[in-house]
């Protein structure tokens, strides 16, 4: 339980108060009550207490990123035209960056993944999905979102990545 940096809201009561602002509720019913097997797991699916627990710091951190770090204002009707690129669409922070930009932003969306997960971040709201492994990825995403393309978020940071 975050402490909300108040002496009265800390995490070693048995109830605590807490605001409606930073929380979330799930139905715990509907969890997996197993651990997770090592492997390869369904993202995006908040079905477990692991899925609970890690979600809120990703959210965290796509909303410094837009927010405070690119300066992206939350109208819609502004955004309508201009476009984010999402470099590593299929990564935990690109998968809830792609939901956050279109849902709570409303900008148009362009990501980068491996070929065998652009059918499920379209689902997820991107506009445009290429895959980064081309060697001509960069003019793709530069055709498809020209001078509208008004930000930028690099959730894989790696050379190659920053260089491009």
């Amino acid at each position: 339980m975050h402490g909300n940096f108040s002496k009265t809201r800390g995490a070693f009561s048995d109830y605590v108060i807490a605001d409606v602002n930073t929380t979330v509720k799930y139905d715990k019913s509907a969890f997996n009550s197993e651990a997770l097997e090592v492997g390869d797991h369904n993202s995006s699916l908040i079905n477990t207490f692991e899925g609970a627990a890690s979600i809120n710091l990703g959210l965290v951190t796509v909303g410094l990123s837009f927010h405070h770090k690119l300066g992206i204002k939350a109208d819609k009707q502004a955004n309508a035209s201009k476009y984010i690129l999402i470099w590593g669409g299929a990564t935990a922070t690109g998968i809830l960056a792609i939901q956050v930009a279109k849902l709570a932003y409303g900008l148009n969306v362009i990501t980068t993944a491996s070929s065998k997960h652009h059918d499920f971040l379209k689902s997820l709201g991107a506009d445009k999905v290429f895959d980064y492994h081309d060697s001509d990825v960069i003019e793709q995403i530069k055709k498809a979102g020209g001078s509208n393309i008004r930000y930028a978020l690099d959730t894989v940071s790696n050379e190659q990545t920053f260089q491009s």
